[in-house]
Parts: C-alpha cells; structure tokens; sequence
C-alpha cells in the first residue's frame, strides 16, 4: 500500500469483496515504510504483514498487486514479478508503466482483478519484460513548452 490513504482504501474494498477467489491465495501486506497504516483493521481477510527491503521481500513471491502512485511497482517489475496495478479513476495515475501494458496488468474494479486471478498461474513469469523504464528527452522539449506556457500567464 501506499502513503495516499484514498487509493488503498478502493483497493482494500476490492480485496474484501473478492475474498479467497481462488483457496490458495494467501495475502501479505507491504505498508508503505513513511506512513503509519491506521487501517490494516479494515481488511476482512487473514493477512500476514511484512516488513523490510522491497528486493527481499518480492523473491518469496508469485504475484504483486499495487496501487498506481507506488514505487514498489517498479521494484516487482524489475525482479520479473508478474504485476497488477489498481487504477483509481479517482486519481492521478503516477505509474511508470502506461506504455508496458503488455507486461504489466492495470485493473480498475473488482471484476477485473477477480478475472486475472482465477487465470493467473503461480508459475506464471513476467516474460514480456521491458528494460526501458525511462524515458528521456535531450531536449525537454515538453517541459520547455510548458514553462514557457506558465510563464507568459504569468506575466
């Protein structure tokens, strides 16, 4: 989960409603390190939660399930672990991978989390693995363009 409140509360409300979709499922629980999670009491399943480095922790895994403004996103993509990320229309999606929708699974309800799950395969690996996480303009044409649109509302 991540430091905004908002998003982990759609995605624990999702969890709830999906409960044990398939019997093997067991959820952990990574908090963000910076923010103390109040509402861990509001997931309605057994959830082991761990603490510690992100490169650690990811290796005993199958599967990642983050929310769109996560960093930790990044550290399961990058260790080939098969990543869902839920999407809020309700926020700014901050993720890294709109252009990875190959490799990477955006859900944003219920059913479609549900769906993937019943599908997934715990031998299942990110195979479609890109290694072009940035993108990288010389120029910073975009952001030239916007500063100067700033700019002269300004003055």
């Amino acid at each position: 989960f991540d430091i905004d409140m908002a998003i982990n509360k759609q995605l624990i409300q999702i969890i709830n409603k999906i409960g044990n979709t398939k019997k093997h499922i067991e959820w952990h629980v990574k908090f963000h390190s910076g923010k103390y999670f109040a509402h861990k009491d509001m997931i309605n399943h057994k959830v082991k939660i761990v603490n510690g480095l992100l490169i650690n922790i990811l290796k005993n895994y199958d599967l990642a399930l983050t929310v769109s403004n996560s960093g930790a996103s990044i550290d399961a993509y990058i260790l080939h672990i098969p990543l869902i990320i839920f999407k809020s229309n309700s926020n700014i999606d901050f993720s890294p991978f709109k252009k990875f929708s190959n490799s990477v699974l955006f859900v944003n309800n219920e059913n479609e989390l549900r769906e993937y799950l019943i599908s997934f395969k715990i031998d299942q690996k990110n195979n479609i693995y890109k290694n072009n996480l940035i993108w990288h303009d010389p120029g910073l044409t975009k952001w030239k363009n916007l500063l100067i649109k700033v700019q002269n509302k300004l003055l």
